[in-house]
């Protein structure tokens, strides 16, 4: 009616569609929407105030490393994908276990570590050297308790291992892509920690996989991947890291 009127014809094609624009959102005013853009400012004032009433150190995960939370304060669900890069046998892989280890302890939150490269067992191998700091040879021969020394420590590593039951989970994840890696973490965010509880979840390590990435720039395939991290985490209250 209001395109076919006879005062439409004497208007602009300006006026015409500054007048339709008008009458669509007096319309669109009274519909709200879940991601409905926000006035950022207008919302400060009380996220400051509120923010007063429980004072924290940090706003995150505590880390294990204290220089890092010092100067970031732990990891904080909502920033995006926390990515760590390294050259080639630099130690990411252990330095992202050391993370995840120590994010479940101290914070005594769920952490998921999803490995690309190795096994249960090859990883079970190395926490056990690790904590015993004994040569993991040992326990992939199963000779540790033909050594008093060795025995021992064993003994006092699986107290501590005890003590992160229900807290760490591990799955291994070769030549999966993106999506079927955030699918299990999907899962297994509702099944063991619930939606609105926070965790830790980590990718070891971000690579291209399969023949139908093998025509894309490796820093495309990474760049799609760290997207659907960041969609998981925001959707999901979930903490995300890779390496």
């Amino acid at each position: 009616n209001f395109i076919t009127s006879p005062k439409c014809s004497e208007k602009s094609v300006i006026e015409i569609m500054n007048e339709v624009d008008s009458i669509y959102n007096k319309r669109i005013d009274s519909i709200h929407f879940d991601d409905e853009p926000v006035d950022m400012f207008a919302q400060i004032p009380s996220y400051l105030i509120e923010s007063a009433k429980n004072p924290s150190k940090e706003s995150g995960l505590i880390t294990p490393f204290n220089q890092y939370n010092k100067f970031f304060g732990g990891l904080k669900k909502g920033d995006g994908t926390y990515v760590f890069c390294a050259r080639l046998g630099e130690g990411k892989s252990v330095w992202l276990y050391n993370l995840s280890k120590g994010v479940a302890s101290i914070n005594r939150k769920k952490v998921l570590y999803l490995d690309t490269e190795m096994s249960l067992k090859m990883n079970m191998d190395r926490a056990s050297a690790a904590q015993t700091k004994t040569n993991p040879w040992y326990f992939q021969n199963g000779q540790w308790n033909k050594n008093t020394e060795i025995a021992e420590k064993v003994m006092g590593a699986i107290e501590e291992f005890k003590k992160l039951n229900g807290l760490f989970y591990y799955k291994y994840v070769p030549n999966k892509s993106i999506k079927e890696i955030i699918s299990i973490a999907r899962k297994w965010k509702l099944k063991y920690v619930g939606r609105d509880e926070d965790c830790l979840v980590v990718l070891d390590y971000l690579k291209m996989v399969g023949n139908s990435e093998a025509e894309r720039n490796e820093w495309q395939a990474f760049g799609d991947s760290i997207s659907y991290l960041n969609e998981f985490g925001a959707a999901y209250n979930a903490t995300t890291a890779a390496g």
